[in-house]
């Protein structure tokens, strides 16, 4: 009499609730599951285990193409390492499905649920930006346009006159320089903003000051400062002969850069010299100085 070998293909709601986990719901969004049932059952007789084989299928030719559709992100990221890019890490199935579900949350946080379709996913993961990415770029993007200020959103408009959230949000996550140049232009926005604020302008030129790391908080602080000083600082660079100076550009690079000027350093001192004025000097004290 012959041997038989006993099968070792797991029953069919077995194998369905493995890949449930893999979907937000299985019945709706994979309809071909009972061929992919099928076609792994050659796997499992082969004694392969049921964490391997999810990326077998992904190969296998008698796998439903919808269910390597909706992993193209994986495809992706080989094709990008085969053409010589620095691909250090490509998902699993399960890791796969994880970081989907992780990014379809944060589009949801920031309103942009049609973000959150297979195709739109494949793209991101595929040019290699993993979940952590995603929420960087979205919170650094979105945290400044959400909660711009009059000045900000007026600099926004001019820059993004056609874009939406959704278009903004897909070339942050899906390019590759086109998302840092979007990025550097909404970073030359917030500080040619903050300049604008009280009433100045960037001398040196926003493009200039993001290139050398001056962020927004800092430009903006800079330029408070300096609107402060420069009535003052005017006054005394006409009482010490020096009032052809361009003030502003001293008192940008003083404030702004946090770099020592010496004109501003010195007109400081002298204005504090000569009318005792504590730690600035008084535009309305200079004047009474020189009426004298």
């Amino acid at each position: 009499m012959a041997e038989t070998t006993e099968s070792k293909i797991p029953a069919y709601e077995v194998f369905r609730q493995q890949f449930a986990g893999f979907f937000d719901n299985i019945d709706q969004e994979a309809p071909w599951l009972l061929s992919l049932y099928n076609a792994s059952q050659k796997y499992y007789n082969q004694g392969m285990t049921d964490a391997d084989i999810p990326d077998v299928l992904l190969t296998d030719e008698n796998a439903p193409q919808a269910y390597k559709d909706r992993f193209a992100g994986i495809f992706k990221l080989k094709q990008r390492r085969a053409a010589g890019y620095n691909v250090a890490y490509i998902p699993t199935v399960a890791d796969y499905a994880t970081m989907t579900k992780q990014m379809r949350r944060e589009f949801q946080k920031y309103g942009l649920n049609e973000l959150g379709n297979d195709a739109n996913i494949a793209d991101i993961i595929g040019n290699d930006v993993d979940f952590e990415e995603v929420q960087g770029r979205l919170s650094k993007a979105f945290y400044a346009i959400d909660n711009a200020d009059e000045f900000l959103k007026k600099e926004l408009s001019a820059n993004f006159p056609t874009i939406g959230r959704k278009d903004l949000a897909k070339a942050l996550l899906t390019g590759e320089a086109g998302a840092e140049e979007l990025k550097k232009k909404i970073d030359i926005a917030g500080v040619r903003a903050a300049a604008s604020e009280f009433g100045l302008s960037t001398k040196m030129g926003a493009e200039e000051l993001v290139k050398m790391g001056v962020e927004r908080g800092t430009a903006r602080a800079g330029y408070e400062r300096s609107a402060q000083e420069l009535a003052g600082l005017n006054e005394a660079a006409k009482t010490f002969g020096g009032s052809k100076m361009d003030l502003e550009a001293e008192l940008e690079k003083q404030n702004v850069l946090q770099k020592t000027s010496e004109t501003v350093t010195s007109l400081r001192s002298q204005a504090r010299a000569e009318f005792q004025g504590g730690t600035g000097a008084s535009s309305a004290g200079l004047r009474r100085k020189r009426k004298l």
